[in-house]
């Protein structure tokens, strides 16, 4: 992104994300935000054992 122009950020930890939003709400031109989440196998909701 950078290379085109663009302010590029990454997050990693969930406690730089409000941080790094601002500065990106706040710069001038586009940006991007590179957000990396969990993987939906380690995300997902318990299923009951009557299910299983």
């Amino acid at each position: 992104a950078e290379a085109f122009g663009l302010k590029a950020w990454r997050v990693e930890d969930p406690a730089d994300l409000q941080r790094v939003l601002a500065q990106a709400v706040a710069s001038d031109g586009p940006t991007l935000v590179d957000v990396i989440c969990q993987p939906l196998h380690e995300a997902a909701a318990p299923v009951s054992e009557w299910v299983a």
